[in-house]
């Protein structure tokens, strides 16, 4: 029996009554079951993984358009914690990039809500940047 066995009890084929015939189906058989069991953990774990992605880049569409919608000033942005709001976007920016560069596919999942997608609201980002430079002119309110 040599390999088969061994094959047949980790693949939870188990030993029935219904077995083929010639030898080497005798080693496909388990071997294809395993395979089996290989693709679904490798598909359950590309899921896990790419799921922080796709929240980390939701979260951040959504910051955006809530920063959008509350419209902050330069005055605003002119202190310490208009800078700190700067740089905790500026790094989830970058977090996001790297995210895409990593995967890829990620840019094919839909975000939602059309208006608070991650597409629609890139642009504020840059936006807050250019306010971010202007405001170094200008003093806290």
């Amino acid at each position: 029996m040599g390999l088969v066995g061994p094959l047949v009890t980790v693949a939870t084929l188990g030993l029935g009554d219904i077995v083929p015939a010639e030898g080497w189906l005798r080693v496909v058989s388990p071997l294809e079951a395993l395979i089996g069991f290989v693709l679904l953990t490798a598909t359950v774990s590309w899921v896990l993984e790419i799921y922080p992605t796709l929240t980390r880049r939701r979260v951040l569409a959504i910051r955006l358009a809530l920063l959008d919608r509350s419209a902050p000033s330069v005055q605003q942005l002119d202190c310490a914690a208009g800078a700190s709001l700067l740089e905790s976007l500026a790094t989830e920016v970058v977090r996001v990039r790297i995210d895409f560069t990593q995967y890829a596919e990620a840019y094919y999942f839909h975000d939602g809500e059309d208006h608070s997608s991650l597409a629609a609201t890139i642009g504020y980002a840059a936006h807050l940047a250019q306010l971010g430079q202007a405001a170094n002119e200008q003093m806290c309110v």
